[in-house]
């Protein structure tokens, strides 16, 4: 390698170009011995079509509208048809919100903080506020991002008649579909620092227009009336992908295996007896059509035809290893929100009061770390919006 050094020496600054060549083909030597010194960064016959997905592309890129689209139908389909995912869904959004919006100030007296806590208590009843929180929690771990407009609403029971209203992601969307602009992130707009400045929201749901063209009609929405809140998984990242994409694929299995099992449990109880014959052509048997079928009653006593024994169907399914892979596999679905098995399965008896409190803390841990992100991202912008408001009313 000495040459190599010496063309890196200050003598060797005026290369020639076929120094120059020979330093690249140097330097891409040594760039594939580096790589092929990882296990994870060969390719050979045996990994090459199981990383055949991987790519280099960015976080917007990678999570584009065609991405994003299918992974939420999916993601939808399987909430709406899986039981234990709908459950999942649903003890995420209670543990994290609660029963209702909780405002507790501090650092002011105590007479104005009892009075701003009792209106906005009020307010937040009057709009149910809870509701949509656990219904914007739910839309965060299906959709993969939650989005909501801060609006006025007269038909409120409150003195402040601000309003929080959802709206499902495929409204957030580019009116143009073909835009180029790397500062409009499908929907989003975003100023030169990367701050979202502007919203673009269909004026309907895409999917209400199925049987006509995509709708183009839209409303354009500042940033500060827009909540958009989503897990970030990479630097760069604008908009969300599902929460659970990373074992969806595995909840379709499972639910897939259950009805696989079902079916083969019950196909074999649908059959009372079989009649066999163990009578080889040259023996005498009477001669019976296979697809005979008899009706089998209670309490009667039945004569087989001659040479035929009766038999009953063994059902197989499920099998002595079932419960342990379903749970295995539930386990798995749920380890990416940070839920224990019992909690994902609501049921606890094969834990015992230590193990369960164990898997417990990384459980609420997490809840607390997704409740500090909802108040940044979500609480402290709905009640900044509300007090501003409510100062504005007499009393």
């Amino acid at each position: 390698m000495s040459w190599l050094k010496n063309l890196f020496s200050r003598r060797s600054r005026r290369s020639t170009p076929q120094q120059i060549t020979a330093l690249r083909v140097a330097n891409d030597t040594l760039r594939r011995k580096l790589a092929a010194s990882y296990d994870a960064a060969q390719s050979n016959n045996a990994n090459t079509r199981y990383w055949a997905a991987a790519d280099d592309l960015s976080a917007d890129a990678a999570n584009s509208e065609a991405v994003r689209g299918v992974l939420r139908r999916r993601a939808r389909y399987e909430a709406s048809s899986n039981g234990s995912l709908d459950g999942i869904a649903s003890t995420l959004a209670n543990d994290l919100v609660g029963t209702e919006v909780r405002l507790q100030l501090t650092g002011i007296p105590d007479d104005i903080g009892r009075q701003v806590e009792a209106k906005f208590r009020q307010w937040s009843r009057a709009v149910r506020l809870a509701d949509k929180l656990r219904l914007m929690r739910r839309t965060k771990l299906v959709d993969g991002e939650a989005f909501a407009l801060m609006a006025f609403n007269p038909g409120i029971q409150s003195p402040v008649e601000l309003d929080v209203v959802p709206i499902e992601a495929d409204r957030v969307h580019d009116p143009w579909s073909t835009s180029t602009d790397p500062q409009n992130i499908d929907g989003i707009k975003l100023d030169d620092y990367g701050n979202p400045v502007a919203y673009y929201v269909l004026k309907d749901h895409p999917g209400s227009h199925a049987w006509t063209a995509t709708p183009t009609e839209f409303d354009t929405y500042d940033a500060e009336h827009v909540i958009h809140w989503f897990k970030r998984t990479r630097p760069g990242q604008h908009r969300g992908i599902p929460e659970i994409t990373s074992s969806l694929t595995l909840m379709a299995m499972r639910r897939e295996y259950q009805l696989a099992v079902v079916d083969a449990a019950r196909n074999a109880a649908h059959f009372s007896l079989v009649y066999k014959t163990l009578q080889t052509p040259d023996e005498i048997a009477d001669d019976v059509d296979p697809t005979t079928l008899l009706n089998v009653e209670r309490n009667m006593i039945q004569f087989a035809p001659e040479g035929w024994e009766p038999f009953q169907l063994r059902a197989e399914q499920p099998v002595a290893a079932f419960e342990g892979f379903d749970r295995r596999l539930l386990g798995e679905t749920a380890r990416p929100l940070n839920m224990p098995l019992n909690v994902a399965a609501a049921d606890s008896s094969g834990y015992n009061y230590a193990s369960g409190r164990l898997d417990h803390q990384v459980y609420w841990r997490s809840q607390d770390i997704d409740r500090a992100d909802m108040e940044l991202a979500v609480l402290d912008r709905i009640f900044a919006r509300w007090i501003a408001e409510a100062v504005l009313i007499d009393g």
